[in-house]
């Protein structure tokens, strides 16, 4: 099953979310505070992003999830599944929320570049690759 996940940097949840709304149709949006994650279900061309897994409880069997990396963290991760989704790649992805949010994006550059640390960062200065253990563009 495709996934896609993509993390951004000093975001607004609620533009985040906006701009979910505006890829997906009939979106509805499930907060839980309590452990700092927001589940979401929608539709993209008529399937919807949502399913059922054993790990989850029936209120939090979505297809995306928005999570809050920690209290003290300026990243927010985003991470979409389901049979059919609106991007090929985290990369594409990653260029399509920064197109709409213009804040920083870092995803998974794709299998060229094998160490784990490689992340690709889209900013307003274009896109490169950065280690995120480090913190330093490579």
């Amino acid at each position: 099953m495709p996934d896609v996940e993509i993390y951004i940097k000093n975001a607004k949840v609620d533009n985040v979310i906006a701009w979910i709304k505006q890829k997906l149709d009939r979106v509805r949006v499930d907060r839980d505070d309590a452990i700092e994650m927001i589940f979401i279900e929608g539709f993209y061309e008529g399937l919807s992003l949502y399913f059922t897994s054993k790990a989850c409880k029936p209120r939090q069997q979505h297809q995306i999830f928005i999570t809050i990396q920690g209290s003290n963290s300026d990243r927010i991760s985003v991470w979409f599944r389901g049979k059919i989704i609106p991007w090929t790649s985290h990369l594409e992805c990653a260029k399509d929320a920064y197109q709409y949010l213009k804040i920083p994006i870092i995803c998974d550059p794709g299998k060229e570049y094998p160490y784990p640390g490689d992340f690709m960062l889209i900013d307003e200065n274009g896109e490169r690759i950065v280690d995120v253990d480090e913190d330093e563009e490579k």
